[in-house]
C-alpha cells in the first residue's frame, strides 16, 4: 500500500523510453496504487485537476478528449492534445497503449483486448494521430502490463479474428497451440506487430514485461474472476 504523500510518481511503472519528452506524464499504476487511492485523488496527487477515463466497450472508438467532462465517453481509445489533461484506460488483463507525438506534444492510451486488437484500435488511435499532423517514423509506443502468451487460452473464432491483423510470421510468434481448436496468444507481440507494419520505428516501440496473470501486483480478471479490480494506464501533458 502507498502512503498518504502528495504524490503518485513513485508508484507509477514508467516506460525508460519515454522519459526524455518533456512535460510528459506517463506510467501504470497496479493494485497497490488503484486499490489504495480514489480515482479522483489520483488526478489531484498527479498534479492534474481530473483523470478523465472511458466508459470501455471493447469495440474500436478513439475519442478526442476536449476537456475533463470527457469522463465516461463510450470508446475504448483517448487522443489528448492539450495540456493540463490527464487520460487514463483501465485494465485487468487486456494491454493498455501508449501512444505518443512527441513533437506534436500529442497522445492516444488505448485499451487492447483480442477484440480492440482483432480491430486494430492501436492503428486507428495511430491514424487519429496522422490526421493532426504526426509523423509515423517519430512517434513512440509503450505497450503496457498485460497477460501474456503463456496464460492467455482462446478459441478458434477469436484465433481466426487475430490472424486477419498480421502477417504469418508474426501471428506464428505470438500463437502457441496448446489443445484442439484452442491455442495461447500474446496480444503484445500482435500489437507490436500492427504497429510496425504501420511504419513506427522498432526503436520506437517498448512493453513493460510483467503478466498481469502471474504477476499478483497486477489486476487479472483470468486469474481471479468477476471479483478482479482494474489497474489503470495513465498519461497526460504538464501546462
Amino acid at each position: 500500500m502507498i502512503d498518504d504523500a502528495p504524490d503518485l510518481a513513485g508508484a507509477l511503472l514508467h516506460d525508460e523510453a519515454l522519459e526524455d519528452i518533456p512535460g510528459l506524464v506517463h506510467g501504470a499504476l497496479g493494485r497497490p496504487a488503484v486499490d489504495a487511492v480514489a480515482r479522483a485523488d489520483i488526478a489531484r496527487r498527479l498534479g492534474f485537476p481530473a483523470l478523465v477515463t472511458p466508459k470501455q466497450v471493447h469495440g474500436a472508438a478513439v475519442h478526442h478528449v476536449r476537456g475533463p467532462d470527457c469522463v465516461g465517453t463510450p470508446c475504448d481509445a483517448l487522443l489528448l492534445d492539450r495540456p493540463g489533461l490527464l487520460g487514463g484506460v483501465l485494465g485487468a488483463d487486456c494491454p493498455g497503449v501508449l501512444v505518443v507525438d512527441p513533437g506534436g506534444r500529442r497522445l492516444a492510451l488505448v485499451h487492447s483486448g483480442w477484440r480492440g486488437t482483432a480491430e486494430r484500435i492501436v492503428l486507428r488511435a495511430l491514424d487519429a494521430l496522422i490526421a493532426l499532423g504526426a509523423e509515423p517514423t517519430q512517434v513512440r509506443a509503450w505497450i503496457g502490463p498485460g497477460i501474456s502468451g503463456r496464460s492467455y487460452e482462446v478459441d478458434e473464432p477469436v484465433l481466426e479474428a487475430l490472424a486477419r491483423t498480421v502477417d504469418a510470421a508474426a501471428y506464428d510468434r505470438a500463437v502457441t497451440p496448446t489443445r484442439p481448436g484452442h491455442a495461447g496468444v500474446d496480444l503484445g507481440v500482435l500489437l507490436e506487430a500492427q504497429l510496425l507494419a504501420a511504419g513506427l520505428a522498432p526503436d520506437h516501440l517498448s512493453r513493460a514485461p510483467i503478466c498481469t496473470y502471474t504477476d499478483p501486483a497486477w489486476h487479472s480478471f483470468r486469474r481471479d474472476g468477476p471479483r478482479s479490480g482494474r489497474h489503470l494506464l495513465l498519461a497526460g501533458w504538464r501546462e
